[in-house]
């Protein structure tokens, strides 16, 4: 029965886990948000959306859970299999969901990538958490045409985390070259710092959130929260980017209304570059293209430009961000290998 061969298929990842627990084989990192190790089979949902914040992640129970693990099993990619991950340059918007097995003991299996998988991703979006409903129900709607009935409300801002003791690494107030590898080479440093640390060029190994460095985050993700945010922080607001400026450099900002922020940032090559969220560095758009100027880019759903302006880095206020994005580091596999 194919209910069954999925609970065999599912004792051997548990096993597997168990087994690597007892020979002394790293687990994955059980995330800061998880009190206490997850009973054996629970299932953990990553929603790999956001850019500005963390994204959102929340733990499966027994039925639900193998009900979820048996769609992943018969329901085939609307593609046939070819595409399991979304294309490299989609990084803006939502990525697919990434799923990973408790083993009971604190670890977590390999994560498995769902992506071309509509029944299951559908399924997924219902099962969210209460702080993940209003991007859950906004994907149900415009990506999934879902009739699901999921109350709407504006996201809200996780809190300024102001912790001391952690080492900040502050870049030169000058125009730099484009170097992905400071920001891609090292995972740690990649899967926890966001879109603004790279924008300011300052790393927290946070998520830096615009407003905490002057003790008032953002409030809404609006052009006119986010704005009054960067300029509490240090960032001055310009009409131009055509000349560098005489120190620091150039970011823009765009949000997905309700949702999210997004930072980009200028370099001397004369074009523009990003990090949405936990992913790479990259110089391109949500079409593959190089950015010339990002309030012409795609920019997926950040589709309301909120404009340009100078960042010095050693004059920021910039402190540490969102923790909990740690739980990046148990599907940084799901990027795709460099040739």
């Amino acid at each position: 029965h194919p209910l069954e061969m999925l609970r065999i298929a599912l004792t051997l990842v548990l096993g597997i886990g168990i087994l690597g627990v007892v020979l002394g084989v790293p687990r994955s990192p059980q995330p800061a948000f998880v009190a206490a190790p997850s009973p054996l089979g629970d299932l953990r949902v990553h929603l790999q959306v956001f850019s500005g914040t963390p994204d959102p992640s929340w733990i499966l129970h027994t039925t639900v859970a193998m009900h979820a693990l048996e769609l992943l099993s018969h329901e085939a990619p609307v593609s046939g299999g070819a595409d399991l991950t979304p294309p490299e340059y989609v990084a803006l918007g939502y990525r697919g969901f990434a799923l990973q097995v408790s083993d009971g003991m604190g670890g977590w299996s390999h994560p498995m990538s769902v992506w071309n998988n509509p029944k299951l991703e559908e399924f997924l979006l219902t099962t969210a958490d209460a702080n993940t409903v209003p991007i859950a129900a906004h994907l149900l709607k415009t990506r999934f045409n879902s009739l699901v009935d999921v109350s709407m409300s504006p996201s809200p801002n996780h809190g300024c985390n102001n912790a001391t003791g952690h080492p900040y690494v502050v870049g030169p107030d000058t125009v730099q070259p484009y170097e992905p590898g400071k920001w891609n080479d090292d995972q740690e440093i990649q899967w926890n710092n966001n879109c603004y640390n790279y924008g300011t060029n300052i790393r927290t190994d946070t998520f830096a959130q615009p407003g905490c460095g002057t003790g008032k985050e953002w409030e809404e993700n609006t052009c006119e929260s986010v704005v009054a945010a960067i300029i509490r922080d240090g960032g001055v607001q310009v009409e131009s980017t055509t000349d560098d400026p005489s120190q620091g450099h150039y970011i823009a900002m765009a949000i997905w209304p309700n949702y999210n922020f997004h930072f980009y940032r200028k370099d001397n090559t004369g074009r523009w570059s990003h990090k949405p969220g936990g992913t790479e560095v990259r110089d391109v758009d949500n079409s593959g293209e190089p950015i010339s100027d990002p309030a012409k880019a795609d920019r997926g759903p950040y589709t309301d430009f909120c404009g340009y302006f100078v960042a010095v880095p050693s004059k920021l206020q910039i402190v540490q961000g969102h923790f909990g994005s740690n739980t990046r580091r148990d599907v940084g596999f799901l990027k795709k290998k460099k040739k």
